[in-house]
Order: C-alpha cells, then structure tokens, then sequence
C-alpha cells in the first residue's frame, strides 16, 4: 500500500490568518450586496411608478377625469387629496409643512384603476379598466400615492397644480410637494430628497385662489 505523506490540521497562525482574509471579503461583498438588494428596490418601484402613472393617464383619457370622488362631479367642490396602492394606506412620514391636504381625503386607488368604484355608489362613465393588474405597497412598505386635487385646487391659501404618483423611497419619507404658495410645504414641481415619481400634470401656478 502506498503511504501517504503526514497530514496536519491548521496551526493556530494559519487559522487566523484564514478568518481575517474571509473578514476582509465579508467587508467587501457585504455592501455591494445591500447595493445591488438597494437598486433592485429602486428599479422595482421605478416600474411600478411608470404602471401607474399609464393607469392613471389611460383612465383621464376614457373618463376624461383624473381620480376623484364624484360625489358632485366637481373637483373643485369635492377634492380628492390622495389615492393610495394597496387596501390599505401605509402613510409615508412627511418632510414638508402641514399635511392635512394630504391625509385628511383619501381613497383607496383600486377604487379607481382595478373596479370602477370611485366612492360608496358611484362610477365612472366610459371607464375602460381595469387598468392595473395589482396593486401593492412600494419597496419599502409604504404606499404608493396619487396626488390629486382638481387640476390646481386652491385650498387654504395654497395651490396645489401638481399630479404625483409616487412613492416615498428608501427613507419613507415624502418630501416632494403637490402645493406652491404659503410658507409650508411649497412645492416646485421637482422630486425631492430621495422620492420617486412621476409629473403627470402641471397646472397654472400662478391662477389667483378659488373659493371652496
């Protein structure tokens, strides 16, 4: 039989320097993992964004509205704030001012794109839908939101000539604002911080203030 030569363990030298090269590679592999899991998050929502907004646009172009209540069928006497992903609203935190224009109306958007169910008894006409296939929460948990508010609403001193779908990104925070005017909140018609979106109408800006 063949011998076969003397065989060892690791010393205690060799085994250290064995964990402080997988240390080293751990260090390195770690963040660009939670970069790569970080941008498929950002892709991810950037696709639902886009979904989205085609939703909302393709359902203006049948109904001719933007989603509303249409309680009066006037969406300067009866504003829609926000229509929200998911059966539930999942609220971001908000980087901007008061946000009563932001929660105090809302709606759920499968309401609006999945049925057409826009409120308690109503429809839409001409509703061409559904015009989503699902309808979830952004990467991060939050919803999804729909800024709506007539076409450029004026509401306690604010306008609000912006229609967003967005969602709040990575710090669930949203900083992007639908309203221009007053010291809060004032909005420019950019992104901000690290919210992803889509301007899918812009208003006047500088139309004086309807009464409600």
């Amino acid at each position: 039989m063949r011998h076969i030569g003397n065989m060892r363990g690791f010393t205690l030298i060799e085994a250290i320097v064995v964990i402080a090269v997988l240390s080293i590679l751990a260090g390195a592999l770690v963040p660009l993992a939670i970069k790569n899991i970080d941008d498929s998050k950002i892709s991810a929502a950037k696709a639902d964004v886009k979904a989205i907004a085609a939703a909302v646009t393709n359902l203006r172009y049948h109904t001719g509205k933007y989603p509303h209540l249409p309680d009066s069928g006037d969406y300067y006497t009866n504003h829609l704030y926000v229509i929200y992903s998911s059966n539930q609203f999942v609220q971001p935190t908000y980087g901007f001012g008061d946000t009563s224009g932001y929660t105090s109306r809302t709606d759920a958007l499968f309401n609006h794109l999945i049925q057409n169910k826009p409120g308690a008894t109503n429809h839409y006409d001409n509703w061409g839908g559904p015009y989503l296939a699902s309808d979830k929460l952004d990467p991060w948990g939050r919803s999804y939101i729909v800024t709506v508010i007539g076409y450029a609403h004026c509401l306690n001193n604010y306008m609000w000539p912006y229609v967003w779908v967005i969602s709040a990104g990575p710090d669930t925070r949203l900083d992007t604002s639908a309203r221009v005017g007053g010291s809060n909140g004032a909005g420019d018609g950019q992104l901000a911080g690290d919210d992803i979106g889509l301007l899918i109408y812009q208003g006047s800006t500088s139309a004086p203030c309807r009464p409600e």
